[in-house]
This record gives structure tokens, sequence and C-alpha cells, in this order.
């Protein structure tokens, strides 16, 4: 991560499964911009203390969520970007409109981003058509042998 930060201007989003306070301090150290914390994975006040900690420290925060039982755990007042996991850990079942439907029970002001299983230009105009800011993809450009022609035939 601290090679990537120093060779690019753009966002470095440190995407961990981001239980301790620790974690946050690390990210910031190894030149991350953000972090992702997953309320899947957070009890009680543990996402708002995440999230708190994280901010303290200068780094944006991406919350992501899976289901509307997550979304309860979110604090919209708190939080400037959303994310909504369109895979379903369990079975592995991708279902982009399920995310989108929970992506725009999200206020209007926060910046809704859908996240995993989007591999083609129609997607990300999905996405688009219905109010979704950004897309987090991963795996996709993952699989390709250039990823970065993969990353310009789906933004074609």
């Amino acid at each position: 991560m601290k090679l990537v930060s120093r060779e690019t201007n753009l966002p470095v989003l440190r995407k961990d499964f981001i239980v301790d306070f620790y974690q946050i301090q690390e990210a910031r150290a190894y030149g991350a911009d953000a972090v992702l914390l997953i309320a899947t994975i957070t009890d009680g006040s543990q996402l708002s203390e995440l999230h708190h900690a994280a901010r303290e420290t200068g780094l944006s925060v991406l919350v992501e969520c899976y289901n509307e039982e997550d979304m309860q755990k979110v604090d919209f007042n708190q939080i400037k970007i959303f994310g909504v996991n369109n895979r379903d850990l369990n079975t592995f079942k991708v279902d982009v409109h399920r995310g989108i439907e929970l992506l725009n029970m999200a206020p209007a002001q926060i910046t809704k981003v859908s996240e995993s299983g989007l591999t083609t230009k129609d997607d990300l105009e999905l996405l688009k058509n219905n109010g979704i800011h950004a897309a987090l993809i991963g795996e996709h450009f993952m699989r390709q042998e250039d990823p970065g022609k993969g990353l310009r035939e789906i933004l074609s």
C-alpha cells in the first residue's frame, strides 16, 4: 500500500476486515486515504467507534452493508460514503438489483457505492440510471490478463 500511494495521486483504499483501532493507524501509516468498514462484522457501537477513529486520523470511510439488518447499525448522519455488497458472502450469488434497492434507501446526500459482482459496461449503466454514484470493482480486474484493458472495456 505504501508503494502504491507513492506512485499515484488517486485515493488509496484499505479494503480489509477492519475490527481494531490499530488497523486504522496502520492504514494511515502505510499511505491509505480511506478505509472500508464492514457493518456485518461489527458489534454494538464498534462501527461508530471505528468510523470516528478513522475520521480523527484523517481517513475517509466507506461503510459497507449487505442487508437491511446491517443498515440498522449505520448512523447516516455520521457517514458520507455508503456501499452495499452485491454478493451474498454465504452463497456467493450476486444480485445487483438488491444492492441498488438498498443503496436507494440511504439519504440523498450520501455518496452511494455498488460493490462486487460488476463486470460489464451494462452493469455500470444500470447503476448510473438508478442514481448510484460509484462502483467498487476488484475481482473482475484481478482476473483480467491486462487489467488496464479490462478497465477501458468496462468504461467504453
